[in-house]
């Protein structure tokens, strides 16, 4: 069907309408004829429009001054395509169908709000919404949530606390009743905020809060792989995919991850940091990382089963923390981890 609009506007057919151009004509005296049914047009429509169902429209064209431009829509094209040839057929000079209909019309010109409301509060709407809602009066950052529901003023509120300054405070106005319980339950589970006041005022809620300097606790520093390991542990184990990734270029790095697939396979794409050691070389001289000795080694192959024989083989002339990486670089490159190629 939109082919087939498309090809008729191409050869003059029909005209059309942009939604940036509707204000315009209704100033201009155009009328708006909407053709959806009327619980559609109950719901949602353009304001000012008449709306004829389109089953209806042959026997009510009486009702649609000719001498004036109209200008068709429905949701999305359709039915006010058929509606316009309709007009057309019946000697209407000045026909126009709204491109993209009612629904490209509500998103290009629907407000900060109400795409809140329709869609939820994405940081970056809730920070348009901000801009556009907030002031600042005196000691106060005055922000009005009002028509928004919950949980739309609880994030706006967050977000304005994040950029308050330290001398003013915050003062959140809300026509939602759940804003209560929610500003309520957030001041009591954040110290650094400070609920001062919560009173109804002319039919809305108004919040009062202030930030705070909360007691600065000093972060436990997470143990390293090393320091939980117990003593007397067995010197083979498994180590999966998530972990290695998770703990690449952090304070608990594995000192030395063994690649031992030949040079083909390693250059082809390798984990970045490995060393190059193929399961022949490594049977034949486990010398080369003789410094490694009581410290947690890695080894890798393509599916797991020769770098569980390399684990073995270290483990036998003494190595005494080998890790044995479970689905190799089948798995690891199947999760979508980063592979380094060519040389480390």
């Amino acid at each position: 069907m939109a082919g087939f609009v498309a090809s008729n506007y191409l050869r003059g057919d029909i005209s059309l309408k942009h939604w940036h151009e509707i204000e315009e004509s209704k100033k201009n005296g155009a009328i708006i004829l909407d053709v959806r049914t009327s619980r559609e047009y109950e719901a949602r429509k353009i304001e000012g429009s008449v709306n004829i169902p389109i089953h209806e429209l042959r026997d009510r064209l009486s009702e649609i001054p000719k001498e004036k431009p109209v200008i068709v829509y429905c949701e999305v094209g359709y039915r006010s395509y058929i509606s316009t040839r309709i007009l057309m057929q019946h000697g209407f000079n000045e026909v126009y169908e709204l491109t993209g209909g009612f629904k490209l019309y509500e998103a290009a010109t629907a407000k900060t709000e109400d795409i809140v409301a329709a869609c939820g509060s994405s940081e970056s709407i809730i920070e348009e919404y901000i801009k556009d809602k907030s002031t600042e009066v005196g000691e106060f950052v005055v922000v009005d949530c009002s028509g928004l529901s919950c949980p739309g003023p609880l994030n706006a509120m967050i977000k304005s606390l994040e950029t308050l300054p330290e001398n003013k405070k915050l003062k959140v106005y809300a026509s939602d009743p759940g804003f209560k319980s929610s500003v309520e339950a957030y001041s009591k589970l954040n110290e650094a905020v400070r609920l001062l006041y919560i009173r109804k005022e002319e039919g809305k809620l108004v919040a009062i809060i202030e930030k705070t300097q909360p007691t600065m606790i000093t972060p436990i520093k997470k143990k390293t792989r090393a320091e939980m390991r117990s003593f007397g542990a067995p010197p083979i184990s498994n180590i999966s995919n998530n972990e290695l990734y998770q703990r690449l270029e952090t304070e608990d790095e594995p000192p030395l991850l063994v690649d031992v697939r030949t040079p083909q396979e390693y250059y082809g794409g390798h984990i970045k940091n490995t060393k190059l050691f193929p399961l022949g070389e490594l049977l034949s001289n486990t010398d080369v990382i003789e410094n490694f000795k009581d410290k947690e080694i890695i080894t890798i192959c393509h599916s797991g089963s020769r770098s569980m024989m390399a684990a073995q083989i270290l483990a036998q002339v003494g190595f005494k923390d080998i890790r044995n990486l479970s689905g190799g670089m089948i798995l690891w490159t199947r999760k979508g981890f980063p592979v380094k190629m060519g040389k480390n």
